[in-house]
């Protein structure tokens, strides 16, 4: 370790919360795996209109980001303690983190770092797709309402009493084979 400070007791406590940060960022990585998984069956359930699938994928993600917003807090606070040890004001970024650090330590805190930006941007991607086909399809869904209005002169169908209400279109069926 590089550094004004020379224990070996400071040293050995820097190299534990390197540790520990390089610890929690590969279990955030792993976390990503996972919510990767769940956003390719997220895809699958709404190909498959699977709303079912959709609710549980749905509440898993939801309890893998919980778990993935409470390992980043701990990742901060390790990382703002190794800071604050290696004499660094603010909030330093981890090249920072790892140049002050140096050797093994500072290439395996750099390689945690990438490995789990990297999780990120795929999941990011992901979502960004299922994002645009969940809008899409519910574009599908508006213009059958729309169609389904027109065809049939709006409203349900029904009148406040329960009354059929005349068509206000033609609906035309082939049902030729």
């Amino acid at each position: 370790m590089t550094g004004e400070k020379s224990t070996s007791g400071w040293e050995a406590r820097c190299a534990i919360l390197c540790a520990e940060l390089i610890a929690v960022m590969q279990e955030q990585g792993q976390l990503c795996d996972g919510l990767l998984e769940l956003t390719r069956k997220e895809r699958s359930s709404i190909l498959e209109s699977r709303v079912d699938l959709l609710e549980w994928v749905t509440q898993k993600k939801g309890e893998l980001i919980g778990e993935m917003d409470r390992l980043e807090q701990k990742r901060r606070a390790i990382a703002a303690e190794l800071a604050r040890r290696l004499d660094l004001d603010g909030d330093p970024s981890l090249p920072v983190l790892a140049g002050r650090v140096g050797g093994d330590e500072a290439t395996e805190l750099l390689d945690a770092g990438r490995r789990v930006s990297q999780a990120v941007a795929r999941l990011k991607d992901a979502n960004e797709s299922n994002l645009r086909l969940m809008s899409k399809s519910l574009e599908v869904v508006r213009d059958s309402l729309r169609q389904l209005r027109r065809i049939t002169g709006g409203g349900s169908g029904y009148t406040w009493t329960g009354r059929p209400r005349p068509a206000g279109g033609t609906l035309v069926v082939d049902c030729r084979a």
